[in-house]
């Protein structure tokens, strides 16, 4: 770790050590560093947040998602429990790539997400109370208007 006489320190270190010092990963720390840069305006802080920039962009909105990601199912391509499982497995790689979503589309993939947990890919699982293919589509349909 360097800290600097500027406020900021650099933290460097194993995989493992890295994941304990910064749980949100590191690019939601150069992130963060950068929004604060920006709004104390300071150009050494600056001209560090540039240096050590995010190494991916964090999707805000269903608008900056690639067309065709993960919306087959809306548009009836997909049973609902395909859907589900493709979006279990989408959703453990992006976690495993360090993938960041902000703002109204970190929302609306948490609302998808508490839809999925109530709904049994199995449908030999199926309990009362569950969310129904039914539900799921009109659901998912929803949060994408």
């Amino acid at each position: 770790m360097l800290v600097t006489g500027l406020g900021y320190a650099l933290v460097t270190g194993t995989p493992r050590f890295l994941r304990a010092a910064l749980p949100h990963g590191v690019d939601d720390a150069r992130a963060r560093f950068g929004r604060v840069a920006r709004r104390l305006g300071c150009p050494e802080l600056l001209a560090a947040a540039e240096r050590f920039p995010p190494g991916a962009h964090a999707w805000r909105s269903p608008a900056e998602v690639a067309s065709g990601s993960g919306v087959a199912f809306a548009h009836g391509d997909l049973s609902g429990a395909e859907f589900a499982r493709r979006w279990y497995a989408a959703r453990r790689r992006a976690d495993e790539r360090g993938e960041r979503v902000r703002d109204r589309l970190a929302w609306l993939l948490g609302e998808v997400f508490f839809l999925l947990e109530d709904y049994p890919i199995d449908p030999e699982l199926r309990e009362p109370g569950d969310v129904t293919d039914e539900e799921l589509l009109a659901g998912v349909r929803t949060l994408l208007e």
